[in-house]
């Protein structure tokens, strides 16, 4: 073999390599669990978890969360509605993750959440959503963050701002912060995709 083709199959082998690392940055995030979503810092503060299982079982108390206790039930109303749950009693779900900062989220604070549910159980909520944008009957503003559909707006209340996304078809995420923070709640969606691509 000549020095010419040497060269060409080395350099189809080092593009080879390069698509291979390539493809490990925008790793699939769809065998994630709900808590790989979850942040060790926002802002550089420390975020608190807690978990809730469709069974009922949870560790949601002030006791885990602090002051920002009171965050986990405005994700969980918000959580119900983003995916797509008919009730409370509704039980096409796994669990729930939520994480809270050292304030709630009209305080200042960033308020978080993960849901693993049943496949496509979202679906006719991110239409409603498309239909509403279309029709502009709430200042929604729809983006993509790390590849994914995102969705921004005071959807549940003025004195949040809330973001949900769908990285998949069983993941719903939720990102709240105060209501004139747009751009935290953005950057804390992206935080959120980009832990679950470094998880391991």
């Amino acid at each position: 073999m000549n020095s010419k083709k040497i060269k060409l199959v080395f350099s189809l082998m080092l593009l080879s390599f390069l698509i291979v690392i390539q493809d490990g940055r925008c790793a699939d995030t769809s065998n994630k669990q709900p808590k790989s979503y979850m942040p060790k810092k926002l802002n550089s503060v420390a975020i608190k978890t807690c978990q809730v299982n469709v069974s009922g079982k949870a560790d949601c108390s002030p006791r885990t969360l602090g002051e920002a206790a009171p965050d986990s039930a405005r994700l969980g109303f918000a959580m119900m509605s983003a995916a797509g749950m008919k009730g409370s009693d509704d039980k096409r779900w796994d669990h729930v993750v939520y994480g809270v900062s050292a304030k709630t989220c009209k305080d200042g604070g960033t308020s978080v959440g993960a849901m693993l549910t049943d496949a496509g159980l979202s679906k006719p909520v991110q239409k409603e959503f498309n239909d509403m944008i279309a029709s502009k009957k709430m200042p929604i503003e729809k983006l993509k963050i790390e590849g994914v559909d995102v969705y921004v707006g005071h959807l549940t209340g003025e004195d949040c701002i809330l973001a949900v996304g769908y990285p998949n078809d069983r993941i719903v995420l939720l990102a709240y912060a105060a209501k004139d923070e747009k751009e935290k709640v953005k950057s804390t969606m992206k935080a959120m995709l980009l832990a679950a691509k470094t998880s391991k």
